[in-house]
């Protein structure tokens, strides 16, 4: 049948178009994104995954960080709306597990040797993600997995959590 389907193609050429991937859906700039998460932002540098979601969401761009920290001085963090959970983030989380960049136990993500090694790198390079490192050194370690649970519980209804 799918022989047959094809039996009036002679050729098929492709033309190499300029299309630039947003950074965003490139697995390396996720994957480094989340190793910083991780050893800046995260108690004993693990995190679960819909914190690393959060994260993400939060980083995705300048507007978003700006938005993130103002809420998180005004003790308004509760007013965050249900963020994105995207499959770019999980392809990033696995292809850094089978790097043996990160390691996943009991449903949390954490630093693999190999993971701390590079992620220092990163943190030297003054220069490198240099935005997203300034955004998560403000927002610190303020942001538990016990404050994305109660985060991710408010989706629909209106609690106060307090950062």
């Amino acid at each position: 049948m799918v022989s047959k389907m094809f039996d009036n193609v002679n050729k098929i050429s492709f033309k190499k178009r300029p299309i630039a991937l947003s950074a965003e859906y490139r697995p390396l700039f996720k994957i480094v994104q989340l190793m910083l998460v991780l050893k800046i932002c995260s108690q004993r540098e693990k995190a679960s995954l819909l914190k690393l979601h959060l994260f993400s969401w939060m980083m995705r761009n300048q507007e978003e960080m700006e938005n993130t920290n103002k809420l998180i001085r005004t003790n308004q963090l509760d007013t965050i709306p249900i963020w994105r959970l995207e499959p770019s983030l999980n392809r990033a989380l696995n292809f850094a597990v089978a790097e043996q960049l990160l390691i996943h136990k009991d449903g949390k993500y954490s630093l693999a040797d190999k993971g701390k090694v590079f992620i220092q790198e990163i943190l030297n390079d003054e220069d490198f993600m240099k935005v997203e490192k300034s955004f998560l050194k403000s927002v610190g370690k303020r942001i538990t997995e016990k404050k994305v649970r109660e985060l991710s519980k408010t989706w629909g209804g209106s609690q106060s959590v307090k950062v």
